[in-house]
């Protein structure tokens, strides 16, 4: 009888290290997760206007510039950033989108 209860208590701190080991896993991806977040809303605060700065100096190919409204995307650091020559002659940023790591 004391083997079976030993045993029982093994399995019991097995599956309690398990939960644990569980827990913190958990815990690191979503802090893991938050930082990502957070660094992405940085860069999108901090980098608006280089970005702005990219568009207006049209990085479309040549051959394609006279193409209107036809969406482009652009690669910024962890976004991709659409846009598209609208009819006044401008260029346009449709969306700005985080690129999943």
């Amino acid at each position: 009888m004391t083997l079976v209860d030993a045993g029982r208590c093994d399995k019991n701190d097995n599956e309690t290290e398990n939960k644990n080991n569980k827990k913190a896993i958990h815990a690191k991806n979503n802090s893991v997760a938050t930082l990502i977040r957070q660094m992405q809303e940085q860069l999108l605060i901090a980098d608006i206007e280089t970005i702005k700065a990219l568009i207006a100096q049209d990085p479309r190919p040549a051959y394609r510039r006279a193409e209107i409204n036809t969406p482009f995307v652009m690669r910024y650091k962890s976004v991709d950033v659409s846009f598209q020559l609208i009819e006044s002659g401008q260029l346009q940023i449709m969306a700005v989108v985080k690129v999943s790591l």
